[in-house]
């Protein structure tokens, strides 16, 4: 059960209030934008996809959202970080040059492919948050339901 905050939002909800350019955005045009960055994250160079991520995050303070958007984002992608750092960059015997670096036993190829797959997850990461932080899920199932989706699609979305 989710107790309700004194000014009246949720603790189970991870949206922030706010007036910025985004909340006042229609939720189906956030979705769009949110699809646009998910296909980004792949469809982009690997060098593309950090600054993705990074300019998701920057819209996400200027929005107001910041201190909601910046927790969860390092709350997941922490974890997933040293996880990849291990996998790739020490256990993953990549075909290419090795260096010591405190102690450790790294693969310059591995850091370089765990970086790749880290920028992805942080632009898809980034872009949804954004979207989960800026939009009250009662005004994107007006939105959905203004726009006759199916009720059965607006409960998966």
């Amino acid at each position: 059960m989710a107790v309700a905050r004194p000014n009246g939002t949720d603790h189970a909800l991870l949206y922030v209030p706010g007036r910025s350019f985004l909340h006042r955005l229609n939720p189906l045009t956030k979705l769009t934008l949110v699809l646009w960055c998910a296909v980004a994250a792949f469809a982009l160079p690997p060098q593309g996809t950090i600054p993705l991520a990074l300019l998701a995050i920057a819209v996400g303070i200027f929005a107001g959202a910041g201190k909601v958007f910046a927790r969860r984002l390092i709350f997941t992608l922490t974890p997933l970080s040293l996880a990849l750092f291990v996998v790739h960059g020490m256990l993953v015997d990549h075909e290419g040059a090795r260096a010591a670096f405190l102690g450790l036993d790294l693969s310059h190829d591995g850091l370089a492919y765990m970086v790749r797959i880290l920028g992805r997850i942080a632009a898809l990461l980034s872009g949804s948050l954004l979207f989960v932080c800026t939009t009250h899920p009662a005004r994107l199932l007006k939105a959905l339901d203004s726009h006759n989706f199916p009720p059965g699609m607006a409960y998966v979305i």
